[in-house]
């Protein structure tokens, strides 16, 4: 079967595929790059503990896409980058695959979703007239080559690279915190603050006797202050999108150590309702604004998660109703540490949220008169 023959069988689209990778291949590149994009960093916020070989897998994805769409290549530019984004995505599903850990169901089905998008095997090079002489595994290789400090990272190295992130956040959030003394600022420094109490805490146990269960988790601490120094880069303006950031900020209070938790199909089920609707809203933006094979995987990804949402949490239209509702409920235990502090900052943030999104509503109806 010719490359040609495997395009015809997975697309009805192949004239169209062709004809974009052929005279439109940088809007085809960059549209693959915004689903690859959205499809990992959907992971990545809908799981707070990921496995090890997936969190290497996930690591440093940004750099490897700018790596792609900055190298510096003579002829057929774009096509190249195409190809060499076909290799990333098949690198990702063997290096899956090659671990002895349990393979991640939902994470597997991810990246089959996004290689069924990209029309072309790794082990060949692109169709018909637009050879460049190399397989896409090949280019995939050479940019790896070019690039060992983003592409070679080892999988015995990740905690490593993992502890060195965290406390390089810790430091950063600390010093961007320095004579803010507004309430948002103050409780976002007494997280940061429990958080690392809990870490070093993790350290020192694991010393003792390296059990499993105190081995440090930077990478699972490193995500509650990404979402906290979110609120410092990009403060509340009283949005859907903030309250999705809230929502994931106090499911985290449930989920640090130690701490009871509500029945886990409701944090996955109050986080994915949210971003479902952010994936379909995405998804809309892209279908109209680049109009490439991939426009669509959005949409089906984000109608897929409001689905489970249903099945998760409650049906309907009351969904996303009882996601922004149920939420507080979660904190009936008591708290202490890191859950204690985090749950405070969601707190106060929530209430800020609604404080802005009146304010948005009342400007709105003022301006309309």
């Amino acid at each position: 079967m010719t490359q040609t023959d495997v395009i015809s069988t997975q697309s009805c689209n192949k004239e169209l595929f062709l004809h974009q990778l052929s005279t439109n291949a940088k809007d085809l590149v960059e549209g693959l790059v915004k689903q690859i994009r959205l499809g990992l960093q959907q992971y990545d916020d809908n799981h707070f503990e990921i496995a090890r070989n997936i969190r290497f897998i996930l690591y440093q994805r940004e750099k490897k896409l700018k790596a792609i769409l900055t190298a510096e290549i003579k002829d057929k530019e774009w096509q190249v980058r195409y190809a060499q984004l076909c290799g990333l995505l098949r690198a990702m599903l063997e290096q899956l695959n090659s671990q002895s850990e349990n393979i991640d169901t939902e994470f597997s089905d991810l990246l089959h979703q996004l290689i069924a998008t990209i029309h072309v095997y790794d082990e060949n090079d692109l169709p018909d007239d637009l050879k460049t002489g190399q397989s896409c595994q090949q280019h995939f290789a050479a940019l790896c080559d070019t690039n060992p400090n983003i592409f070679q990272l080892k999988l015995s190295d990740l905690e490593t690279v993992e502890q060195n992130e965290f406390e390089s956040k810790i430091s950063k959030l600390l010093e961007g915190l320095q004579n803010k003394d507004d309430p948002i600022s103050k409780q976002i420094r007494a997280t940061v603050t429990a958080v690392h109490e809990e870490i070093n805490d993790q350290c020192d146990q694991f010393k003792l006797n390296k059990p499993k269960k105190f081995k440090p988790e930077f990478a699972k601490y490193t995500k509650v202050l990404n979402i906290a120094a979110s609120f410092i880069d990009q403060p509340i303006r009283g949005d859907v999108l903030d309250s999705i950031r809230i929502i994931r900020l106090r499911g985290m209070a449930d989920l640090v150590n130690d701490q009871p938790s509500p029945p886990p199909k409701k944090v996955v089920g109050a986080m994915l309702g949210l971003v479902a609707v952010a994936m379909i809203a995405m998804g809309i933006a892209v279908a109209v604004s680049v109009i490439t094979p991939f426009s669509a995987l959005a949409l089906v990804i984000g109608t897929a998660l409001m689905w489970k949402v249903s099945s998760l949490t409650v049906c309907g239209s009351a969904a996303i109703v009882s996601t922004l509702g149920s939420v507080g409920l979660f904190s009936s235990s008591m708290r202490y540490g890191a859950s204690k502090e985090i749950k405070k900052l969601s707190n106060i943030l929530a209430k800020e949220n609604s404080e802005a999104s009146r304010r948005r509503t009342y400007s709105g109806y003022i301006g309309s008169l």
